[in-house]
Order: structure tokens, then C-alpha cells, then sequence
């Protein structure tokens, strides 16, 4: 009971405190409060974050380097297993075991011109093999290291084994790094014995896993009883580090508590018992978070230091009498916005009151803005409305032409007048800033066969649209322009008698929408073609398209020139895909 009340005086006391501090510091205070805690957080959750990513990484890499050596061991393994098919189903081998040999030349030749030449021969096709042995209780004369008698080999431990399996069987021993293969060969007369024994060299044909990483890792391979077959490991001498033993990789109970300090990953199935383990300490996987560190610190101080300042900041403009603020405010509200504040002070009062001058101020200034712009708004359409008088007059104008060519039979400028009149009712149309695929290639047609009628026929036009754009929406007035510079920059240059090409294609690209102006006209040289969409070329109007549908699109949109001298030039308009609403 007393203990409680003691804590209950003493919180009645830290309030009473807290309370009596001036207000930039109760300010200050709680900011550090409010923001320690959740920085502090941060920076743990970031170091948490990098450590716990490195360490999935490494997992990553280690499965990856597992598999992949895992992959080149059974490799190593099939070559072994299938050099040994070769030797137990050879006939020239089964052959040579099976003959009767009345005299030593005859075993000679048969060694010199059968047995030799092809052991040989698997030597150069298996670089790993050492030493191919035949151990046969045969009568026949012993040869060297490859014709041996079976009582040699008849206390070997693995003897008895080889005569209760039908495949090979593996003998390996790290101790003494030995690698065989040994099977008995069962094509061979009749009450007698031939086991095939053919060892390996150990480090060659473990070779690959000292080279899995640079340093700081171990790999270890054991065989289906969890004897060792072969283990690697390289660790700096400074962090003292003992490779792990099978054991410790495959009891739960001691792979637990050695999780805690490895990444271990382990695979199966190799040689069809084997297991291959891979593992790297997890302090050397962290140590590249231990940089960041440092870094973290900094920040958390630098945003305490923030903290700080902005809360001191804060105290000194807050602290000011709410009710002169809150008078102001409401003549501003009744619409009063010529109110103005005097400041008889610096300290925070004073500022604030200046700043809401200010805010007035430029309300004001936004409010006058806005008036004038509205005036300006009003100006420019009283403008647009008067210059649409021209429009309807040029209108007027050719289809009185169109009328007198008709009653004069001058066909010619009556299509003239008609391409005129189409042409510019879409060039001339201020309403429409989009219009359909199909509306801007009628223009175009319109404006080619003005072209066509102003050269005598003198060039070809050919179209290969694709029906299914026609229904999309492309900004108006885009391909007149780069139809213009083809004929005027492109086959106006020909050479006489050949005919100018103009082709226009249009299709769909994924997304976008994809036409392509092409001519057969001198080309464009290098210099000029480089310059062609970012300098102010003279002769070729095409930039101003260029930027207009980078504003309207963004940068991966529009126009890309391509063109060989004497070859003629091709431009691509690239743009979205904006079906008709």
C-alpha cells in the first residue's frame, strides 16, 4: 500500500513538473517522445531487413551452387557407371576371357592387340581413370596392373558384396582418397569369376567443389550409411572455424543448434544414395550488414537532430494569443480581405501575425489573378469567335469555284476546289483537337490529291491501313506534314523517268498505333538526319510534330526517321492506342 502511494506521488509530482515547464520545451519533449521511439524501430527493422536479405540470398546462391554441383557430380558419376558398362559387356574383353590359350604367345597377342589397345582407349575417353583392373580366378597369366588373379582382392571388404549385386558398387574412403567402381562380370565362362575393379582419381573427380566460392564455406559428401566420401572447407584463419561433420549435419538435434550459426543446404539422390552438404557461416554472410550500420546510427541521430530543431522551431511559432488570430480570421471569412496585422514585436506573436499578412496578401494577389485571367478567357474567345468568319468564307468560297468549274466542265478544279474544301474544313476545325484514324486519313487522301493534280499525275500513292484502326483517335493535322516533306523534300528530287513512290501504311503495334511515310526520293544526309528532330532544320517541318506528340504522350512516342542517299527515307509516327468514345 505504501509502495503505491509512493509511485502515485511521485507521477502527481512529474506531472506537476511537466506542467510548470515553459512551452517549448513541454514541445520539445514530447516531439523526442513521439518520434524516439518509432526511429529507434526504424533503424532496428532496417538492420533486421538487410541481415534477413543477405541471409535469403545466400540460401538462394547455396541452393543454386548445390544443384548445379549436385548436377555435375551425377554427370561425373553416369560417365563412371558407363565406362564401366563398356569394359563388363566389351566382347572383345569376354572374348579374350573366354579362350583357351594353348601357349604364351597366344596370351601375348591377345594382351598386345585386344586387352591393351582398349583399356587404353577408355583411358583417353575417361581422363579421371587411373587404373582398370580384371580380377579372374581364370587360367591366364597376370598382366601388369590390368590382368590380376581374384585371391588378391578376396579379403577386401567389399568383395563379398560385389557377388550380391548386379550393379556396381562404389568402394570410396576419404582417409586414403580412394575412388573405385567395382562390378563381377557375368558373360564370362561358366565356374568362374571376373570382377572389373576401375579406380578414379579422388581429387580430380572432386575438383569442382574447391572452387564453389572464394573462401569462408564447406562442402561435405557422404554415402548412404553417412560416411564421408570426400569434404572441402576454407575459413580465415582469424575466425576460427572447424568444418562440420556428418553428424552435425544430419542429427536434428545438433543441425538445430548449428542452424543458428551456418546457412546449411543440403541435396539427395547423387549416385543414388549420396547426400552433398553446403554450408557458410552465417557472421560472414552479415558481415556486409555490418556497414550499413553505422550508416543507420547517423540517420537515427540525424533525425533526432531534425526532431530537435523542428521542434523548437515549432514552440516559437505556436505561442501566440489565439483570440486576435481567430478575429482576423473571421473578417477574412466575412470576405474582408483587406485586413492588415501590425506587429509591435519579433518574438513568436509577432511573426505569426506577419505571415498572416502575408497569406492575406497573396490571397488577395490569387483573387486578382483569377479576375484577369477570366477577362483574358473572355478576350481570346471574342477573338476565336471572329476568326471563324474566315474559315466559312474560304468554305464558301470554293464551292462557288466548285460550281462555275461544273458549269464550265473544268473537272480538273472542280476536284481541286472539292480537296480544298476537305482538307481545310479538318485543318481549319478549332473543335475537334482529336479525331477518328479514318476522318485524318480522308484528309490526307484530299491533300495528296491536290499534290497528285499540282505534279500531273507525275507519282504513285499506295495505302495499306489496317481496318482496324480506322475506329481509333489520333491528334488532328499530324501526318499532312510529313506527307508534305515526302513529296516536297523526297520526290520532287527523282530522277527523270522513274516515277515517285509515296507509301502509307498504318497498323496496330501492341499498344500503339504505328504509321510509316515512305519515299523513294535522294534521302536525307547523315548530318541532317541527326539534327533532324532537335534542331530548327529549315526545309523539313516535322520537329514541331515531334514535340507536340511527346506533350501530349510522353518521351517513348513520336516520330523516328530512317534513310539511306539515293534510297529515299522513311518516318515512323509512334502513338497510344485512344479508341473513339
Amino acid at each position: 500500500m505504501t509502495a503505491r502511494l509512493l509511485k502515485k506521488g511521485t507521477e502527481v509530482t512529474m506531472l506537476r513538473c511537466f506542467k510548470n515547464l515553459e512551452f517549448s520545451k513541454k514541445i520539445l519533449i514530447i516531439c523526442l517522445l513521439v518520434s524516439f521511439v518509432p526511429v529507434f524501430l526504424l533503424g532496428i527493422f532496417c538492420y533486421h531487413q538487410v541481415t534477413t536479405l543477405l541471409l535469403n540470398r545466400e540460401k538462394d546462391a547455396l541452393t543454386e551452387t548445390l544443384l548445379q554441383e549436385s548436377n555435375n557430380l551425377n554427370v561425373k558419376i553416369t560417365d563412371y557407371e558407363n565406362a564401366m558398362q563398356y569394359v563388363l559387356w566389351n566382347n572383345n574383353i569376354i572374348q579374350a576371357l573366354s579362350n583357351d590359350y594353348n601357349n604364351n604367345a597366344d596370351m601375348f597377342l591377345t594382351y598386345r592387340d585386344t586387352i591393351d589397345p582398349l583399356f587404353t582407349n577408355i583411358k583417353l575417353l575417361y581422363t579421371d581413370i587411373i587404373n582398370i583392373t580384371l580380377y579372374t580366378d581364370i587360367t591366364i597369366h597376370p598382366h601388369g596392373s590390368i590382368l590380376r588373379p581374384l585371391v588378391e582382392i578376396q579379403d577386401c571388404l567389399w568383395y563379398k558384396a560385389v557377388f550380391q549385386s548386379t550393379r556396381p558398387i562404389w568402394i570410396t574412403s576419404m582417409t586414403d582418397q580412394t575412388l573405385a567402381l567395382v562390378c563381377r562380370m557375368l558373360d564370362v565362362p561358366a565356374h568362374t569369376v571376373t570382377i572389373v575393379k576401375i579406380d578414379f582419381d579422388y581429387r580430380k573427380a572432386f575438383s569442382s567443389m574447391d572452387t564453389l566460392y572464394e573462401q569462408s564455406y564447406g562442402v561435405l559428401l557422404t554415402d548412404g550409411a553417412n560416411i564421408p566420401i570426400y569434404q572441402f572447407y576454407t575459413f580465415p584463419e582469424d575466425q576460427d572455424q572447424n568444418p562440420l561433420v556428418p553428424e552435425q549435419l544430419t542429427e536434428s538435434s545438433l543441425f538445430s543448434k548449428y542452424q543458428d550459426d551456418y546457412v546449411i543446404e543440403s541435396v539427395a539422390g547423387i549416385c543414388h544414395d549420396w547426400k552433398l552438404f553446403l554450408y557458410r557461416p552465417i557472421r560472414i554472410i552479415s558481415e556486409p550488414a555490418q556497414i550499413f550500420l553505422p550508416v543507420i546510427l547517423l540517420i537515427m541521430l540525424l533525425c533526432l537532430a531534425i526532431v530537435i530543431l523542428a521542434s523548437s522551431f515549432l514552440s516559437h511559432m505556436i505561442v501566440r494569443p489565439l483570440k486576435k488570430l481567430e478575429e482576423n480570421m473571421q473578417l477574412v471569412e466575412q470576405g474582408n480581405y483587406t485586413v492588415s496585422i501590425t506587429a509591435d514585436s519579433s518574438d513568436e506573436i509577432g511573426n505569426l501575425n506577419k505571415s498572416f499578412t502575408r497569406m492575406v496578401d497573396h490571397i488577395n494577389h490569387l483573387i486578382n489573378e483569377v479576375l484577369n485571367e477570366k477577362v483574358l478567357q473572355q478576350k481570346y474567345e471574342m477573338q476565336a469567335l471572329r476568326a471563324q468568319v474566315n474559315p466559312h468564307f474560304l468554305y464558301n468560297s470554293l464551292s462557288l469555284i466548285n460550281s462555275k468549274a461544273i458549269l464550265n466542265d473544268q473537272k480538273e478544279i472542280s476536284e481541286i476546289a472539292l480537296f480544298l474544301s476537305s482538307f481545310y474544313r479538318t485543318a481549319l476545325s478549332k473543335e475537334e483537337t482529336l479525331v477518328p484514324v479514318r476522318k485524318e486519313l480522308e484528309n490526307i487522301r484530299s491533300y495528296i490529291n491536290i499534290q497528285s493534280i499540282m505534279h500531273s499525275h507525275s507519282f504513285d500513292t499506295n495505302y495499306d491501313i489496317e481496318e482496324e484502326i480506322l475506329s481509333c483517335t489520333m491528334p488532328n493535322l499530324l501526318l499532312q506534314p510529313l506527307v508534305e516533306n515526302a513529296i516536297l523534300h523526297g520526290i520532287d528530287y527523282v530522277a527523270k523517268p522513274e516515277r515517285g513512290q509515296l507509301t502509307i501504311t498504318g497498323c496496330q503495334m501492341e499498344n500503339t498505333l504505328v504509321f510509316r511515310i515512305s519515299d523513294n526520293g535522294p534521302g536525307i544526309p547523315l548530318d541532317k538526319l541527326s539534327t533532324l528532330l532537335t534542331a530548327d532544320s529549315k526545309g523539313y517541318g516535322v520537329r514541331s510534330v515531334h514535340k507536340r506528340v511527346q506533350l501530349l504522350y510522353g518521351e517513348h512516342y513520336g516520330l523516328q526517321y530512317k534513310s539511306a542517299e539515293e534510297k529515299g527515307t522513311t518516318v515512323t509516327l509512334t502513338v497510344p492506342i485512344k479508341p473513339i468514345q
